[in-house]
């Protein structure tokens, strides 16, 4: 049908809270839902 079946998902995080060692495993977090069909834009939120 020509319908782009994948997921999609917003990846919110607040890059200043706690000790924000998110920022660090951000890239391998958006690739690994990338692995699981799921598109992500990643957002930060502050």
């Amino acid at each position: 049908m020509g319908v782009d079946m994948k997921k999609r998902a917003l990846f919110v995080y607040n890059p200043k809270a706690g000790k924000a060692m998110i920022r660090s495993k951000l890239s391998d977090i958006l690739e690994l839902l990338e692995q699981g069909g799921i598109r992500n834009p990643g957002a930060p939120h502050h």
